[in-house]
């Protein structure tokens, strides 16, 4: 079976154990942030635990036979 994984707003499709695998990875990762104050555009860093709370993550079964029919229908290309 296939996971769909969905970070942000972007969706990717792996084995599900490696989705479930990313997931968990993605709770044990710090967060890290650049900074850059306004007036002064003195650059600082900053790292903290947060945890997948704050991430929009997620993951979904696919079906080998949905996976196969998606395969076959490949990229959405946008009518205009």
């Amino acid at each position: 079976m296939k996971g769909i994984i969905k970070i942000g707003w972007k969706e990717y499709v792996m084995e599900l154990d490696e989705a479930l695998e990313l997931i968990q990875k993605l709770q044990e990762a710090e967060r890290f942030e650049e900074y850059t104050e306004y007036k002064s555009k003195e650059k600082t860093y900053h790292v903290w635990s947060e945890g997948i709370e704050s991430v929009r993550a997620s993951v979904e079964v696919l079906t080998d036979s949905g996976y196969r029919a998606a395969k076959l229908l490949g990229k959405h290309e946008k009518s205009t």
